[in-house]
C-alpha cells in the first residue's frame, strides 16, 4: 500500500512539473514602430535650365535699371547745361553782367565742387582762406599756403576760380571734374596761353575728402603739387628769370 502511495505521488508530482505556464494576453506588448526620417518622396534639386534663366532674367533687369539710371544722369546734365546758357545768355543781352546775377549764377550752376574745394582747404591747418578783395595786400607767413575764391565777375570772364599763394606769388587755378574731351581741351589750351593753371579733379574725391576720407585728401594734395610744379617748369623754359 505505502509503494502504491508513494508511486501516485510520484506520477502526480511528474504531470504538476511538466505543465507549461501560458502568459496571460493582456501582459503582452505590441513591437514599437521607428519610423524612417527620410522622406519618401525626396524633394528634386532645381531645374538648371530654370536657375539659368533666373539669372539671365535678374542679370538683364539690372542692366535695364543701370541704363535707366545713365540716361537720367545725362537728362539732367543736358538740362542743367541747356538752363545754364539760358541764364548765361539772359545776363550777355543785358547792359552788362552785374555781380549780383553773376553771383546768382555761379550758386546755381556748376560751382558745387568750388564750394567743396573751399570746404576742404578750411581743414587743412597750413592752409588760410582771404578774401579775394584783399588777397594782394595779405601779409604772408613762412610755410604757409593762401587760398582766395576770385569773384564772380573774374569766374564768369574765365579767369579761374581760385588763386594760390605759397608766399611768393599768386597763381591763378580753375578747378574742372568735367570729363568731355573738347571742354579740357580748351582749358589746357587757355593754360598754355598764360591762362589758369587747370586742376583736374573727380567729384568722388571731393565728396569723400570733404568727409575725411584721408586717400582722397592725399589725392588732391598730388594733383595740387603736380599743378603746381608743372607751372613751375614751365616759367623756367619761359626765360632766366622764372620764379
Amino acid at each position: 500500500m505505502e509503494m502504491e502511495n508513494e508511486s501516485d505521488s510520484r506520477s502526480s508530482d511528474d504531470e504538476t512539473s511538466g505543465t507549461v505556464a501560458v502568459p496571460d494576453d493582456s501582459e503582452r506588448t505590441e513591437p514599437e514602430k521607428v519610423t524612417s526620417i527620410v522622406s519618401d518622396n525626396p524633394v528634386r534639386g532645381s531645374d538648371p535650365v530654370q536657375l539659368m534663366h533666373s539669372l539671365v532674367a535678374d542679370q538683364e533687369n539690372r542692366r535695364r535699371q543701370s541704363a535707366k539710371k545713365a540716361k537720367d544722369r545725362a537728362e539732367k546734365l543736358q538740362s542743367e547745361n541747356e538752363e545754364e546758357k539760358r541764364v548765361k545768355r539772359e545776363i550777355s543781352e543785358s547792359t552788362g553782367p552785374t555781380e549780383k546775377k553773376l553771383s546768382e549764377w555761379r550758386r546755381e550752376f556748376g560751382h558745387k565742387e568750388e564750394e567743396k574745394l573751399l570746404e576742404y582747404f578750411m581743414k587743412i591747418p597750413v592752409v588760410t582762406i582771404v578774401d579775394w578783395e584783399n588777397h594782394e595786400r595779405e601779409v604772408q607767413l613762412p610755410g604757409r599756403i593762401y587760398v582766395a575764391r576770385v569773384n564772380a565777375l573774374r569766374d564768369w570772364n574765365g579767369e579761374g576760380d581760385f588763386a594760390l599763394s605759397w608766399g611768393k606769388e599768386w597763381l591763378l587755378v580753375d578747378l574742372t571734374t568735367s570729363n568731355d574731351s573738347k571742354a579740357l581741351a580748351e582749358k589746357f589750351d587757355k593754360e598754355r596761353n598764360g591762362g589758369p593753371r587747370v586742376l583736374k579733379l573727380d567729384p568722388e574725391t571731393l565728396n569723400n575728402a570733404v568727409l575725411g576720407g584721408v586717400y582722397y585728401q592725399d589725392k588732391i594734395v598730388r594733383a595740387i603739387r603736380d599743378m603746381v610744379a608743372a607751372y613751375k617748369d614751365d616759367r623756367l623754359h619761359q626765360g632766366p628769370d622764372g620764379i
